[in-house]
């Protein structure tokens, strides 16, 4: 089997981890990222922590019928992950006077997809 994309002489059969940098990657696959800061993620993330306190008390959930808009455009074959961090400069202000530098951080996940037509046979390895 040979890979769309090869990475140099380090090809191999299917399975192998390291035929392409993981840098590469948005440069071949579709990425769709998940940020906190996006309403209908936060829909989501709010509805799946009132679910989980239904399951630990083993209780049935009865959803809310809540419009969810669609949060990506395409989608695909999810091939990974990759965490991240978004670092934002900011000023704040102490007593009117004295401005203070410093950051926000925020932490997003940029998923990894194939984005093409694809036809897939996939295989539980354990």
């Amino acid at each position: 089997m040979r890979f769309r994309y090869q990475y140099g002489d380090k090809q191999t059969q299917q399975g192998s981890a390291w035929w392409l940098p993981k840098k590469d990657l948005p440069k071949h696959f579709g990425v769709n990222r998940l940020d906190s800061k996006n309403k209908e993620v936060k829909k989501l993330i709010e509805i799946a922590n009132k679910e989980k306190k239904y399951i630990e008390k083993d209780k049935d959930f009865e959803e809310n019928i809540e419009k969810i808009e669609p949060i990506f455009d395409s989608g695909g074959l999810i091939i990974g992950k990759k965490d991240r961090h978004i670092l934002k400069p900011y000023l704040k202000t102490i007593k009117g006077k004295v401005k203070i530098p410093l950051l926000s951080f925020r932490k997003i996940e940029d998923i990894y997809y194939i984005k093409d037509d694809l036809h897939s046979l996939t295989v539980r390895s354990h």
